[in-house]
């Protein structure tokens, strides 16, 4: 069940049974792509936390750039974020994917884990819903 949905260039943003979905829709990701992804995520979750899953779609981390992965893993890019999900059908992109949280994800500010199944990840995210 899909809650709510909002469209950008570069994302989609849906809130589907307490978990934020961000769909990338195409790359390169650049830095200044990454703060706009980021701006919108905050404004979308009107200040609330969620639990986070990054969905693949076909652009894969060789479409974001160095300066674009480490603001995504440092600072203002965490905030509002209870834990995060990635998803991809992809082996090679779950690879890089899972070099990527290695490299970046060394202050382990919240879970994270790399899923091929899209149901299973939401399913994972569910238990990092915050009670009202």
């Amino acid at each position: 069940m899909q809650e709510i949905n909002y469209d950008t260039e570069f994302i989609n943003l849906s809130l589907e049974k307490g978990v934020v979905i961000v769909t990338f829709k195409k790359g390169p990701i650049t830095l200044e792509v990454a703060e706009t992804i980021v701006k919108e995520r905050l404004k979308f979750s009107k200040g609330k936390l969620y639990p986070t899953l990054g969905v693949d779609d076909g652009i894969g981390l060789t479409g974001i750039d160095r300066e674009a992965r480490e603001y995504l893993a440092t600072g203002k890019a965490l905030e509002g974020i209870s834990a995060s999900a990635f998803y991809t059908s992809s082996s090679f992109n779950k690879f890089l994917t899972t070099f990527f949280l290695k490299i970046s994800n060394r202050n382990k500010a919240f879970p994270t884990k790399i899923f091929n199944d899209k149901e299973e990840a939401i399913k994972w995210l569910q238990n990092f819903v915050p009670k009202e």
